[in-house]
């Protein structure tokens, strides 16, 4: 099962591109080492531009860690999505620092949730 994601980057980082969109596309595909064909067309999120939206497929998603027992996930805070589970697992812990709790990377195929990269104290 391949399920779409919308992920949000914050406009302010691509803000000295002469083309936004395409920059802030380009950054989160070289971050994670991704195909052109990978990450969707970039839009803004709404009329103020603060922030900018990329979707992507795929059947691991990486989310947002939002307790402190690690036991659920953000569902409105997806970070990555791959057809690779590999993938994915690099991705959780790229931005496994960046969030209190971690992150973790739900399977959409089975429903199942690995919070192996949640954040040790």
């Amino acid at each position: 099962m391949t399920t779409t994601i919308t992920i949000r980057i914050d406009a302010a980082e691509y803000a000295d591109h002469d083309d936004c969109l395409t920059a802030a596309a380009e950054g989160y595909r070289a971050r994670h080492g991704l195909a052109a064909y990978e990450v969707r067309e970039p839009r803004w999120e709404d009329g103020q531009r603060d922030g900018i939206l990329i979707d992507m497929q795929g059947r691991y998603v990486v989310y947002v860690i939002d307790s402190p027992e690690c036991d659920s996930i953000d569902r409105d805070r997806p970070l990555f999505a791959s057809q690779n589970d590999r993938e994915a697992e690099e991705a959780a812990e790229y931005y496994a620092g960046e969030y209190p709790y971690g992150c973790a990377i739900l399977d959409t195929e089975t429903g199942e949730i690995d919070y192996g990269v949640a954040v040790d104290d």
